[in-house]
């Protein structure tokens, strides 16, 4: 059976915070258990290998080691068919594992945003954010575009990398409707049968582009006069 490791900052495990990456990351880690492959994600948002680290195992359970060197004892990169990294933590580790011969794990970077392109937006990025990512695209033996958007970002900044990548757009987990639910948010915000609902998901950031439906907001609902 094949190993997998899949690397993130972020995963919902127990009752914390988790973000968009930790969401795509638990689909596909449900995808490739269900696939028959042997799934483990290791979760650390720090760059210092002296913090903790956690490990989830296929079985669910969670591993919590005192420190990166821990986990790499234990487990090691060779005991992994696959490495894909949802972050831009560790590449010096992973540019230690392309120097492994053949039987080296196949290493994935599946990114989520272009730095390169958040910088040119007028967003705050860290300089060895940028040159992290930059490592990593050059690591991966392949590479996961998460959006058509992004692609066409990635074949501008990246064009030497071209043959890499691939895209494979990310999805949102989906839940069946529940009738009464939305009758209660209906009879709450006055919403008719005609009506158009649109709704904003994601945090109110810069980021995110929120300032600029929070500019628009109103000439949308100037242009739109049925829109909820």
């Amino acid at each position: 059976m094949k190993k997998i490791l899949l690397i993130s900052f972020e995963y919902p495990v127990g009752k914390t915070y988790c973000g968009g990456v930790g969401q795509i990351v638990k689909q596909s880690r449900n995808v490739l258990l269900k696939l028959g492959y042997e799934v483990y994600v290791l979760i650390s948002s720090n760059f210092e290998k002296k913090r903790p680290v956690k490990l989830l195992l296929p079985d669910d359970s969670l591993i919590r080691y005192r420190n990166f060197w821990a986990f790499k004892k234990e487990h090691g990169w060779h005991r992994f068919n696959y490495i894909i990294q949802h972050f831009i933590n560790w590449t010096k580790e992973l540019k230690k594992v392309k120097t492994q011969g053949d039987r080296r794990p196949k290493i994935i970077y599946h990114f989520h945003s272009i730095l390169k392109r958040e910088r040119d937006s007028g967003f705050k990025t860290f300089n060895r954010f940028l040159l992290n990512q930059e490592r990593m695209i050059e690591i991966a033996d392949r590479i996961i575009c998460p959006s058509r958007y992004e692609y066409d970002n990635f074949m501008r900044y990246f064009p030497y990398f071209s043959e890499k990548v691939a895209l494979i757009e990310n999805t949102i987990e989906t839940f069946p409707p529940q009738k009464e639910e939305m009758q209660n948010i209906s009879n709450k915000y006055g919403i008719k049968k005609n009506d158009i609902v649109s709704i904003y998901v994601g945090r109110l950031e810069r980021i995110k582009g929120a300032h600029i439906l929070i500019k628009d907001i109103s000439k949308i609902l100037n242009k739109h006069k049925n829109l909820k």
